[in-house]
């Protein structure tokens, strides 16, 4: 399946490719802690509260 997905790209012309590793498969001792807010606040939020203008986020 994964082959064929990396030949699907290149039959579009992609040249690129983003893509994550989990560090609990790289480093199994460590405890992963969740980020919620990357690059983007849940609409409901951006609207009641004015996003991250306020300290109630």
């Amino acid at each position: 399946m994964f082959q064929g997905d990396i030949a699907l790209m290149k039959e579009i012309g992609l040249d690129f490719f983003r893509f994550s590793i989990s560090w609990t498969r790289i480093l199994p001792s460590l405890k992963p802690f969740i980020t919620l807010f990357h690059w983007d606040v849940p609409q409901a939020l951006e609207e009641e509260y004015g996003g991250f203008l306020s300290q109630n986020i």
